[in-house]
């Protein structure tokens, strides 16, 4: 609260009973100390204000929520005696909890008492659904209530944008007094900043075993995962700090988190854990006492296949109130995992009670996706104008075990054979994110082998975080074949072009093949090997020749001595 001139008041309900301590029907003469301020208060029935300033834990004011107000005890000046006022309840509260009010009672209510008096009215005009005054609090969380007659209010929180816990009802006075000086003065214009915490819901990829290097450190909402991978995630909130009037008449409140997950993923039942943050550790929260865990692979669109509820010994411990909580599990790419830009998109949902006359809980959402790629190989003729396609080629894929590591180390490890089917396609699918090699094991019959493997670079869409890590964005990727970049892209109906195709996650290689024998090694050193050879074998010629032409030059001649003698005769 704070008086017209902004000076910050401390507003309790003990103060404004010490202010008003008169009870139903009863009489308080003013103390002689505001005799000053009471022709110009009480005595003349000025109106009032009461400013509410909506903050959340962190004090920034929340938008969009309804307070609504209503006047309990009515401050009237007695008709008779100028220097008294008379305390009564409103005509709506006489048969509310309220009814047997006592002034000398009500000055020596503990907080916890006047809190429970606040939620039993609370509990009154829900039922009784009565009308209050209601505004709408501004950008700034402030939402102001002018012309009010003098008495006591109970302000309730009566809607509450989702993501936010309401603030607990409270009783105020109109008007109230301010502590200062050398005595206490009257305020008409009072402010209260009543604060509760938001309800955070965040879930992420915490990591994906396999991903692509440069992606697979830090949270995400997405991630690259090839089938087989384990793709891990965390689900983060805070367990509400609900008061007792949640927990009435043994209702426990909605507190619940489901995972509904694509096809594509597979859950772990046993990966299923719940912390709460105490300190700088985690307490787990066991399962069956505090909550319960449903972990199932559900082949349903609407039907999660996780659902973890939170029971109401662990709503009602003072030791989870207002903690953090973390939920991990994960789950593991299957067949049925789809590759492309859709992705594979798992949605955790928070179901929670944000008032104790809830009807229906609120529900806050959080997605994520796994994207998967593939790599499909077109086998054609080269030597064709038509390209006709060639089926029976096999090729091998071999996926890159680290950045930069040596070709040799690649192709040592295992790699998966594919045969191209008769329209001479062949498709790896569901791969993660990587480079790869292509290594070509059988050709067509009566065509030639390729002479090298083809080096496949499929590199995710992905941004750098606030360390400095490259987290995935969506399921694009840029494609590089042999270290130079394809900026072709192409739809699933095209052949024998190479390309990328973004919906379907597909790098496209067009292998053509020429007729002929299988070639050797490839390089300079297998060209220079066949020179040699062929050298070699002209000179062993051109011995031969000269040597059988000596040959029979001697037997003609009986030899040089004889060619010599010959020529003397």
């Amino acid at each position: 609260m704070k008086k017209t001139s902004s000076i910050a008041l401390t507003l309790s309900m003990a103060a404004a009973l010490a202010a008003f301590p008169g009870g139903r029907g009863s009489m308080y003469r003013l103390p002689a100390v505001f005799a000053a301020q009471a022709e110009d208060s009480i005595i003349h029935s000025r109106t009032g204000s009461i400013r509410i300033v909506r903050t959340d834990s962190d004090k920034n004011g929340v938008k969009d929520v309804s307070m609504t107000i209503y006047r309990v005890v009515k401050i009237l000046p007695d008709p008779a005696l100028q220097d008294y006022m008379t305390l009564e309840l409103d005509d709506g509260f006489k048969n509310s909890p309220a009814k047997d009010l006592k002034a000398d009672e009500l000055q020596n209510y503990s907080a916890a008492q006047l809190e429970a008096l606040a939620g039993s009215l609370e509990r009154y005009v829900v039922e009784e659904k009565m009308q209050g005054i209601s505004a709408q609090t501004a950008a700034d969380g402030s939402a102001v209530f002018s012309g009010l007659e003098l008495g006591w209010y109970l302000v309730r929180e009566s809607a509450t944008p989702t993501g936010y816990l309401p603030t607990a009802p409270f009783l105020i006075a109109v008007p109230s007094t301010l502590k200062g000086g050398e005595s206490d003065s009257w305020v008409y214009d009072v402010e209260a900043k009543p604060k509760a915490p938001s309800i955070p819901m965040d879930k992420t990829i915490t990591n994906a075993a396999g991903a692509y290097e440069n992606t697979k450190k830090g949270n995400a909402d997405a991630d690259t995962a090839a089938e087989g991978d384990v793709v891990e995630y965390s689900v983060t909130s805070v367990i509400p700090a609900y008061s007792d009037l949640y927990f009435a008449s043994d209702k426990t409140p909605v507190f619940r988190i489901t995972d509904l997950l694509s096809d594509g993923l597979t859950i772990d039942p046993s990966s299923v854990h719940v912390y709460v943050k105490d300190g700088d550790s985690d307490r787990e929260l066991k399962a069956g006492s505090q909550i319960r865990v449903e972990a199932e692979a559900v082949d349903s669109p609407t039907v999660p296949d996780l659902t973890v509820t939170f029971l109401r010994d662990c709503l009602m411990a003072e030791s989870n109130k207002g903690k953090q909580l973390k939920l991990v599990y994960s789950a593991v790419v299957n067949k049925k995992a789809v590759m492309g830009t859709a992705g594979n998109p798992n949605k955790a949902a928070l179901f929670y009670d944000n008032s104790p006359y809830c009807t229906e809980p609120e529900k806050l959402e959080d997605e994520t996706k796994v994207y998967c790629f593939g790599i499909r190989i077109d086998k054609y003729d080269s030597d064709d104008s038509g390209k006709k396609a060639l089926p029976g080629a096999v090729f091998a894929l071999y996926k890159e075990p680290s950045a930069g590591a040596p070709v040799s180390e690649v192709l040592a490890g295992e790699g998966k054979s594919l045969t191209a089917d008769s329209s001479g396609q062949l498709v790896f699918s569901r791969l993660d994110a990587g480079t790869y090699y292509l290594k070509e094991s059988k050709a067509p019959e009566g065509y030639s082998l390729l002479t090298n493997p083809v080096k496949v670079e499929i590199l995710p869409n992905a941004s750098l975080n606030a360390d400095g890590v490259q987290i995935v964005s969506d399921g694009s990727f840029r494609l590089r074949i042999d270290g130079k970049e394809v900026n072709v892209s192409g739809s699933e109906t095209e052949k024998n072009k190479t390309m990328k195709i973004p919906a379907a996650g597909l790098a496209v290689l067009a292998a053509g093949n020429h007729k002929g024998f299988t070639l050797p090694a490839t390089g300079g050193r297998g060209i220079a090997g066949m020179s040699a050879a062929a050298f070699l074998a002209m000179c062993l010629l051109v011995f031969v020749f000269f040597k059988d032409r000596r040959g029979k030059r001697e037997e003609k001649g009986h030899g040089p001595a004889g060619s010599a003698a010959g020529g003397e005769g």
